[in-house]
Parts: structure tokens; sequence; C-alpha cells
């Protein structure tokens, strides 16, 4: 059974331009994955690891990944692409060419927290997949 994303951008400089985007893209899979990112600091980083795909190369077409808390010093890497990419905003890929840019088959992000001991957050990743690619 096919599931729908749908998502909606509207970005406007002040006293400029206005750009909007929205679309629907059809998966066959998604999940919603919480994982909690223990605070450390730069010598003994608190770090998580979530599997976000579990099947073979260019299978996710959608990524959202949203924190409690954004930061140059909370990052993630993906097995064998994209590495110490700053979670200093929420960022959202979408398509199979966007997903490419971290790499072509992200099935596991490995998140580094730097921003102190006890200083904790929360990571949401909201993954829409097809079955087969």
């Amino acid at each position: 059974m096919s599931e729908k994303i749908n998502w909606e951008l509207d970005v406007q400089i002040v006293g400029g331009p206005k750009m909007s985007a929205s679309t629907t893209i059809s998966v066959d899979a998604y999940d919603v994955i919480d994982v909690k990112v223990p605070g450390g600091d730069s010598t003994t980083p608190g770090t998580a690891t979530v599997e976000v795909q579990p099947g073979g190369a260019g299978q996710v077409r959608f990524l959202l990944i949203a924190a409690s808390q954004y930061s140059e010093k909370l990052t993630y890497s993906v097995t064998g692409g994209a590495s110490n990419v700053e979670l200093d905003a929420q960022q959202m890929l979408a398509g199979k060419g966007a997903v490419g840019l971290l790499d072509a088959a992200p099935g596991t992000l490995s998140f580094s927290n730097t921003l102190g001991t006890g200083k904790d957050v929360t990571v949401t990743i909201l993954v829409g997949r097809k079955a087969t690619t």
C-alpha cells in the first residue's frame, strides 16, 4: 500500500521576494524515530546511532531531522557518506536526488553531542522510503 507524504514550504525575505513550494511524495513505508543523544564534551561526546533504512541503496525518498535544541555542537554522520553535518536547524530532504546528497544509501545516522554533560538532546527523524529500488 502506498503512503503519501505532503509537504509545504513558504520562504520570504523581509522586504523581498517570497517563494513557495509543495508536493506529495509517494512512499511504501515511513517511520518516526525519536532518539535521545546524551550530552557530552569535545573529549567524550554523547553519541547515538539510528538505523533509518533497512533495505538497499536509493530507497529513502524523504528525510526530516528535527531536534529539541539546535547547535553546531550537535552533528551527525552517515555511514559511508556525509560526515559531521551540523544540526544547527531543522533539516528536510525531499526526493531521491536530495537524499542522495547524504549518501546513496543513508542507512545509519550517527549523532554526536558536545553541548556539555547533562545537556541531552532529543532528535526526531521522519523517514519515508520505497520498499524496492
